[in-house]
């Protein structure tokens, strides 16, 4: 029982450490200059899910600033009109939500401590992709080209990742930036340190855009769509 007590100590001191270093790493929304808030907004759809997670980041001057957070004044930021919920943890800040499925548009609103607001839109579904009849079992002598739907676009990237389905390790990744591209080749070469058995793909795509309301000190949005997993049997 001693010992119990002695280690719940422990774990306060220590979550008291965490919440501590958060806030001293932070600055209140109140204690900047307002045009100095730089936005970083970041959408992503898990097809495994069918989930799409949003996350705005406020910092100051840049993208590697000091955090803010909305706090104080009419401070806030919405997430396709749902309020956003502040994470902090290990000096890092940042405002979370999402929605089940894929919508059309996410929309972004995010008011300063002076009650000016900015909307910023992406359209998620239109990154839609998806592999065209993944095969079942793939040999490894052979190699594969895995074909997907929606070709890749200027300033695109699209990434595909294998992981071994007992533990869901990365066991391989390959990424296309060319225009045009609708599908990664996989060569036998590629294939020949990968031993055989159980292991799924998934494709991601992602791509960066700047807004369209901000302050002088800017931002981006990123956005990202995961395909759905396709599993396969690795053979020789």
């Amino acid at each position: 029982m001693r010992h119990f007590r002695q280690i719940l100590v422990v774990l306060v001191l220590m979550l008291s450490a965490v919440v501590f270093y958060s806030c001293e790493n932070a600055d209140p929304i109140t204690s900047v200059n307002q045009d100095r808030i730089f936005q970083t907004y970041d959408v992503e759809y898990r097809g495994d899910d069918a989930y799409t997670y949003g996350r705005a980041t406020f910092r100051l001057e840049n993208a590697s600033g000091s955090y803010i957070t909305l706090t104080g004044g009419n401070a806030g930021v919405t997430f396709n009109g749902s309020n956003m919920s502040e994470v902090s943890a290990f000096g890092v800040v940042y405002y979370q939500a999402g929605v089940s499925g894929v919508p059309q548009n996410v929309l972004f609103v995010y008011t300063d401590a002076n009650s000016n607001s900015f909307s910023n839109q992406v359209n998620i579904s239109s990154q839609a992709i998806g592999f065209i009849s993944p095969p079942p079992t793939i040999s490894k002598s052979v190699g594969y080209t895995f074909n997907y739907t929606g070709a890749i676009t200027a300033g695109e990237t699209v990434w595909l990742r294998l992981y071994n389905a007992s533990n869901d390790s990365l066991v391989f990744e390959r990424n296309n930036i060319t225009s045009g591209s609708s599908n990664i080749t996989m060569s036998a070469s590629d294939f020949s340190a990968i031993p055989t058995g159980s292991y799924y793909a998934k494709l991601y795509r992602n791509d960066q855009q700047p807004l369209q309301e901000a302050n002088p000190v800017g931002g981006v949005i990123n956005r990202s769509y995961i395909s759905t997993r396709a599993a396969f049997t690795l053979v020789n």
